[in-house]
C-alpha cells in the first residue's frame, strides 16, 4: 500500500527577490522535513528514535502503543 503524501508546493520567491539573490550571491535549497505526530524533524533518525521512546515509554507503563505511519 502506498501511503506517501503528495509534496506541498514551495512558495515561488518574487521577481524582487531573484534580483537580490543574485546580487548577495544567495542560494535557495529544499529541505526534508519528517513529521511524526505534532513534531517535525530534519533528520528521519530523530523522528524515529521518536517514535521508539514513545512506544518503549507505553510499554512499560501500560498506556495504549502509539499509532505508528
Amino acid at each position: 500500500m502506498d501511503t506517501t503524501k503528495p509534496v506541498e508546493e514551495t512558495p515561488a520567491v518574487e521577481e524582487k527577490g531573484h534580483d537580490e539573490m543574485a546580487k548577495y550571491g544567495i542560494t535557495r535549497v529544499s529541505v526534508d522535513q519528517y513529521h511524526y505526530k505534532q513534531y517535525r524533524y530534519t533528520h528521519l533518525d530523530e523522528a524515529v528514535a521518536q517514535a521508539e521512546r514513545e512506544l518503549a515509554e507505553s510499554s512499560v507503563n501500560g498506556l495504549p502503543r502509539p499509532r505508528l505511519h
